[in-house]
């Protein structure tokens, strides 16, 4: 579909079924050409923003007649959920310069342009040497029987690691003393694990071949980590 075309179902002035097309077309076409710029993690949360918060709080609304009241109401819906607020707007507002560069909206007609964001406190929060104590009690109790969960949740405490770097840690990027990780939330980064080394750290024969990656049971490492804490 042209942008020619594109204007044609816009400007129609549909019926409810079409308005949704009209809607819902340049959002597929949005997610279409920029999804393959997105890592899995990105995908999957702008995804989640596109097809189950903006669509339907734009409701019958067509892409070009979204104004930037519309943008400020929507806030104002969301200030139980502002870090739903936080990351959907940014995505609104790619889709929204998108559509212009389709024709489907004028030329510097963005709606989120100069919409602020909820301000948040910053979540910072470091463990005590009571809380340090009883994860090394867990882990030691867990070794036998989770040898890969807390090898895991070593690398991440020796580290600062994020979660993913380590769930999809290969052994082919260990080159002691450090971790060359290819890609990571910021592109390529180097972590360096402490002096007795990420080998001795992952020492099990379940790790041998492929260290983590490839292990879909560390995808629940967030809820274990958090669960070792709190019990």
């Amino acid at each position: 579909m042209n942008a020619v075309q594109s204007r044609g179902i816009l400007h129609a002035r549909p019926s409810a079924s079409a308005s949704f097309l009209a809607r819902r077309q340049p959002a597929e076409r949005f997610r279409a050409d920029y999804a393959r710029h997105w890592k899995p993690s990105t995908r999957k949360r702008n995804e989640s923003a596109i097809f189950k918060e903006i669509l339907s709080a734009l409701g019958d609304r067509r892409i070009d007649e979204i104004a930037k009241g519309d943008i400020l109401f929507r806030r104002d819906s969301f200030v139980e959920r502002p870090g739903v607020f936080n990351r959907t707007l940014p995505v609104l507002s790619v889709m929204m310069g998108y559509a212009e560069r389709l024709g489907l909206r004028p030329r510097g007609s963005n709606p989120c342009k100069g919409t602020p964001r909820y301000k948040r406190k910053p979540m910072e929060r470091f463990l005590d040497s009571q809380e340090y104590a009883r994860l090394a009690t867990a882990l030691r109790d867990y070794e036998a029987e989770q040898p890969l969960h807390v090898a895991a949740i070593r690398l991440l405490i020796f580290t600062g690691a994020r979660c993913g770097e380590i769930e999809n840690l290969r052994w082919e990027w260990v080159q002691e003393p450090r971790l060359m990780l290819p890609d990571s939330k910021t592109g390529a980064k180097i972590v360096y694990p402490p002096r007795f080394g990420a080998r001795k750290c992952c020492a099990s024969p379940r790790l041998a071949a492929t260290l983590f990656a490839g292990h879909p049971e560390l995808l629940l490492l967030n809820q274990l980590l958090a669960g070792v804490l709190v019990n």
